[in-house]
C-alpha cells in the first residue's frame, strides 16, 4: 500500500442504488452528480489523499423503515441490490468503506455514526491519519451529507461541501438549499472541483504563511512611500467621502494578500483618515490570495482592524488575474506589495514552464527570457483590465511590485540561483533526473521600471489610467539587516541562514513540488536543508527592489 499522505481526507457519502433514480428511495438526478465524484476521487488517488465511502447498511427490521414506526421507505437493506454502490462509481483504489445504519433503533445518517470492518469509528480514523481538512459529497445534501459534515464541524475539522458532487432528498423544494446555507452558516466552506483542483495540489501557488509575512522592517518602509500618497488620494476624493451614506460601503482591496499581516499597520492608518471624514462609513477590506484562508482568519481574529468600528473584511481564495464580482464597481482603493509578479499558470500548458538552464525567468539570457517578459505583459494587462471594472470612477490603485532593476540583482535572485545550483548538484547525484531538473521552474518575473511604465503607455490601457507614479524604491531586506553585524556569531549565522530559506521556500516550494516526480517528493527536505547550508555560507539577502505605482480610474 503507498503511504497516504495526510491532512486532507474525501468523503463520499452513500452513493447506492437505492439512493439513485429507479431505487426504492430515489433522488432525482442523483446518479448526475457520479461522474462529478470521479473526477474527486481520481484526483485525491492522484494526490494520495484519504477517501472514505459510506454506505447506509440497514437490517431488515428497524425503526428506520415506515413499516416500523420510522418515515422512510425500505431502502439499503444489507446485502440487498439496493444497497450496492452505483456501478458507474469508480471505486477508489485506498477507499475505506464505512457502514452506518445497522442499529435498529436509531437514524444514524451521518458518516461519524458508521464504522469500518473493525469496528473503529469515522472520527477515530480521521484522527489516526492527522486529517485535518474534509470534503464532503454524495447523497443526499438534506440528510446524510448534512449530519455528516455538521458532526465534522464538531470535530474540530475544516469542512468543504463539494457542491457540485450533491443532491438532496427534498421532500420540501427548499430542503437542500436550507440544508447547504445550515452548513456554511456553521462555518463549512462551500466549493467546486476547479478550485479544490487549483488550491489542492498547490498548481504553481505560493505557500505563503505568517511565518513569511511579518510586519517587517521590509514592510514599514514600503509603508512610508506608499502611505503619503494614499493619504493625499484620500484629502483629494474626501467630498465623496462626505457624501456617501450609511449604505454604502468604501471597499479597499489587497491583491496577494497572503495572511493579511504585512498590510495591517497601512491599513489602519487609512481607514483612520477616512473616518476622520465619514466617521460612519462602512469600511471592507478584500483580502485576495491562493493561500490557505486559516492564516488570515487567525490574524484576523486578533488584529486591530478587527476591532475599529465600521471596518468588516472578507478573504477571497482566489487568483488576482480571475474575475472579482464580488467587488465590481465599488473597489475605492487597491494595494499590493510583491505579489504581483507571478505569472498566471492557468493559461499556458504544462510544457510552458520548463527549461533545461534555469529554474526562473530572470535567470535567462535576454533572448530567452523574452517569452516570459510578454508573458508577464499578457498577465498584467488581463489584471488591469479586471480592475477597471472593479474600480469606481476616481478610485485608485496602489502597487509596490519587486522589480528588477538590472545586473541580475532582483530581490529572489540569490535564494534562486542557489536553488539552481543545488538543483544541478542533485541532478549531477542522479537523485534528480533531467526531466525533473527540467521542469522544477517557479513561474515568478521581475519586470523593470521601465516595462512597467511602457505597459501602461499602451492605448488601450491609458485611456482608462491616470499614471500618477511609478518610481523605483529601495529598502532593506528586513531578515538580512538585523543580523548582518552579528555574522561571525555562528549562531546568529545559522538562524540568518534558516530564515533566508524559509522565506525563498515560502516563495518557491509549491513550484518546486510541481517538477518532482511523485516518487521524489521526499527530495524537498533535502533541497531546501542544502539551501540553508548554501545560505550560512554565502548569507546575501538582497535589497528589496520596487516599483511604485499610482494608477488612478479616469472619470
Amino acid at each position: 500500500m503507498t503511504s497516504l499522505k495526510l491532512k486532507k481526507a474525501l468523503l463520499v457519502v452513500d452513493v447506492q442504488n437505492d439512493f439513485c433514480p429507479g431505487g426504492a428511495l430515489g433522488i432525482h438526478d442523483g446518479h448526475k452528480i457520479i461522474p462529478i465524484l470521479n473526477k474527486y476521487i481520481k484526483f485525491f488517488n492522484k494526490e494520495n489523499f484519504q477517501i472514505f465511502v459510506t454506505r447506509d447498511w440497514h437490517p431488515k427490521v428497524t425503526k428506520h423503515f415506515k413499516q416500523f414506526g420510522g418515515v422512510w421507505p425500505e431502502h439499503c437493506v444489507e446485502g440487498s441490490p439496493g444497497a450496492q454502490f452505483h456501478p458507474d462509481l469508480v471505486f477508489p483504489k485506498e477507499g475505506l468503506v464505512m457502514s452506518k445504519g445497522m442499529d435498529p433503533e436509531k437514524d444514524s445518517y451521518s458518516a461519524f455514526q458508521a464504522t469500518d470492518l473493525s469496528g473503529t469509528v469515522l472520527a477515530n480514523l480521521l484522527k489516526n491519519s492527522g486529517v485535518t481538512e474534509i470534503y464532503i459529497g454524495g447523497l443526499a445534501t438534506d440528510y446524510c451529507v448534512k449530519y455528516s459534515a455538521l458532526d465534522a464541524l464538531k470535530e474540530g475539522l475544516k469542512v468543504f461541501i463539494l457542491t457540485d458532487a450533491i443532491a438532496g432528498v427534498n421532500l420540501q423544494p427548499e430542503d437542500s438549499s436550507i440544508a447547504l446555507d445550515e452548513m456554511v452558516s456553521r462555518g463549512a466552506k462551500d466549493t467546486i472541483f476547479e478550485k479544490v483542483m487549483m488550491v489542492s495540489s498547490q498548481q504553481y501557488s505560493p505557500t505563503m504563511t505568517t511565518d513569511y509575512s511579518q510586519i517587517s522592517d521590509t514592510a514599514r518602509a514600503v509603508d512610508a512611500e506608499v502611505l503619503p500618497r494614499m493619504a493625499s488620494y484620500i484629502r483629494r476624493i474626501s467630498p465623496q467621502i462626505a457624501a456617501m451614506s450609511t449604505d454604502e460601503v468604501f471597499v479597499i482591496a489587497d491583491y496577494g494578500a497572503a495572511d493579511g499581516v504585512n498590510s495591517s499597520e497601512l491599513f489602519e492608518a487609512v481607514i483612520r483618515q477616512i473616518h476622520g471624514v465619514n466617521p460612519t462609513l462602512t469600511i471592507k477590506l478584500v483580502y485576495i490570495d491562493l493561500a490557505d484562508p486559516a492564516n488570515f482568519e487567525t490574524f484576523w481574529a486578533t488584529s486591530a482592524l478587527a476591532k475599529l468600528k465600521h471596518v468588516e473584511a472578507q478573504y477571497i481564495q482566489r487568483s488576482f488575474y480571475e474575475p472579482f464580482p464580488e467587488i465590481t464597481g465599488k473597489l475605492w482603493i487597491g494595494f499590493s506589495s510583491t505579489a504581483l509578479h507571478w505569472l498566471n499558470a492557468k493559461t499556458v500548458g504544462p510544457d510552458y514552464f520548463q527549461h533545461p538552464l534555469c529554474i526562473q525567468p530572470n535567470q535567462l539570457p535576454d533572448s530567452e527570457r523574452r517569452k516570459f517578459a510578454e508573458k508577464w505583459k499578457v498577465d498584467w494587462r488581463s489584471f488591469l483590465h479586471e480592475c477597471s471594472t472593479s474600480l469606481v470612477k476616481g478610485g485608485a490603485l496602489f502597487f509596490a511590485n519587486l522589480a528588477n532593476l538590472g545586473d541580475d540583482r532582483w530581490p529572489a535572485s540569490p535564494g534562486y540561483n542557489n536553488l539552481r545550483d543545488i538543483c544541478q548538484e542533485l541532478c549531477g547525484e542522479k537523485k534528480l533526473s533531467e526531466a525533473e531538473l527540467n521542469a522544477i521552474f517557479i513561474p515568478d518575473y521581475f519586470a523593470t521600471p521601465h516595462e512597467m511604465s511602457s505597459l501602461m503607455d499602451e492605448d488601450d490601457l491609458r485611456w482608462c489610467f491616470a499614471v500618477n507614479a511609478c518610481d523605483p524604491l529601495i529598502v532593506p531586506c528586513a531578515y538580512f539587516t538585523k543580523a548582518q553585524d552579528k555574522l561571525d556569531d555562528p549562531q546568529e549565522r545559522s538562524t540568518l541562514a534558516a530564515t533566508l530559506a524559509h522565506v525563498v521556500r515560502a516563495w518557491s516550494e509549491s513550484s518546486m513540488r510541481i517538477g518532482l516526480h511523485a516518487d521524489n517528493k521526499d527530495l524537498i527536505e533535502d533541497i531546501y536543508r542544502r539551501l540553508r547550508d548554501k545560505f550560512y555560507e554565502k548569507p546575501e539577502g538582497l535589497p528589496y527592489q520596487y516599483s511604485l505605482l499610482e494608477l488612478i480610474k479616469k472619470t
